[in-house]
């Protein structure tokens, strides 16, 4: 008794043990993605204005500024910053994390970012950006409060998407050598604080925009400011008197690309809410542990206290089953028993072994004749009725 529980006791330690160097090699692996405070999240987004209270956002692209210093310039990028202007990295942006931020307040100059890459005949690139002052407000000669992308060969503009340069058109592209609006049929404003995504795909000397997924135009497409050399750099710079952030820039060229990857996200925890992700997993991890343990100790418990059943029917020699013909009436025979006074009824397990035996009457008695003797008057003695004398006095028995 004693050692089987002792062994019930030990398999249950051991699974237990083994649970849980998997629980840890889980939460060591979520670990690793937990570093920085982040986790992958597993849904995409389609809707830059989904938030939560407590986290933000860290977008998918080659360019998320995800590891960027708060405070300093972009990794990877050429800054310009003339008097009263700024570019840096922002800690977060409309529940977005690291954003890289461009300030302008003056007329004299404009802050910008550029990024260079090995010449491309065709490609797409995709950006986040959002507005803090509104745009296209008064007509200026160059963008008020307003923002451009720009695709150069060198130092050759091929093409533009300029926001805010006049009242009229709000969204402007340079078609050729004439700017146009991308929506021909409406003037609609650039609001403040909403993210847009932006994306140019070029081929040739052709290329369309897209907005949050409206392609522009809706039919054809825009032709490139220049037919000398390729495209090889993206230049983002500000208007006059303009504060906009960039996130998430993507080229497809970049490893791992699809498109549209920069409307993914991961999930940016505060560091304030790290030790919150940490009780969860090992808060969880135990509980599963816990439970498991004791399901599985609760098995073996009761397969070694359960009696044993074993057949008490005799052992076939064979897997095949013997089959008998049906056993007519007839065939049934009375067979007499070791006690005198009993008869039972058997049937033969096999047709050949059926015997004929005569039905034996049950042993009796035998019975006495009252008639056969007669009583002596004279001395009472027994004697044979057909006596004439008594065999003991010798008198008549008539």
């Amino acid at each position: 008794m004693v050692g089987s529980f002792l062994r019930v006791r030990k398999s249950f330690l051991l699974w237990f043990i083994s649970i849980l160097i998997i629980q840890s090699i889980i939460v060591g692996y979520l670990g690793e993605s937990c570093n920085n405070g982040t986790i992958l999240a597993s849904q995409k987004i389609n809707d830059s204005k989904l938030a939560l209270k407590t986290n933000s956002f860290d977008y998918l692209g080659i360019y998320s500024f995800t590891n960027d210093a708060v405070r300093k310039n972009p990794a990877g990028w050429i800054v310009s910053e003339p008097s009263s202007t700024y570019v840096e990295v922002d800690a977060e942006k409309l529940d977005r994390n690291k954003v890289v931020q461009l300030y302008d307040n003056s007329y004299s100059g404009d802050s910008s970012i550029n990024n260079f890459f090995g010449a491309k005949a065709n490609g797409t690139i995709e950006v986040w950006f959002i507005t803090e002052r509104a745009v296209g407000d008064v007509d200026h000669t160059w963008a008020s409060n307003g923002f451009t992308f720009n695709l150069y060969s060198s130092s050759t503009r091929k093409v533009c998407v300029q926001l805010g340069r006049w009242t009229y058109m709000k969204w402007g592209v340079l078609d050729g050598a004439t700017f146009k609006s991308l929506y021909p049929a409406q003037n609609p404003p650039v609001n403040i604080n909403q993210w847009y995504h932006l994306r140019i795909e070029f081929a040739g000397n052709k290329f369309i925009v897209w907005v949050d997924g409206v392609r522009c135009p809706t039919t054809g497409d825009y032709t490139m400011a220049s037919d000398s050399g390729t495209i090889d750099n993206f230049f983002i710079q500000t208007g006059y008197y303009s504060n906009f952030y960039v996130d998430a820039v993507d080229y497809s060229w970049a490893p791992g690309y699809y498109t549209n990857r920069n409307m993914e996200y991961e999930i940016h925890l505060e560091n304030g809410n790290d030790w919150v992700l940490w009780m969860i997993i090992i808060i969880c991890g135990i509980a599963i542990t816990v439970v498991t343990s004791l399901l599985i100790y609760r098995r073996q418990h009761i397969q070694r206290t359960q009696p044993r059943i074993e057949s008490t029917l005799p052992l076939q020699r064979s897997h095949r089953r013997r089959s008998y013909p049906p056993i007519a009436p007839q065939q049934i025979e009375t067979v007499r028993t070791p006690s005198p006074h009993y008869n039972t009824i058997r049937i033969p397990p096999n047709p050949e072994e059926i015997e004929t035996i005569p039905i034996e009457q049950p042993l009796q008695p035998p019975i006495e004749s009252v008639t056969s003797f007669i009583y002596c008057t004279s001395c009472g003695a027994r004697c044979e009725k057909d006596q004439l004398f008594c065999t003991t006095c010798g008198s008549s028995l008539d």
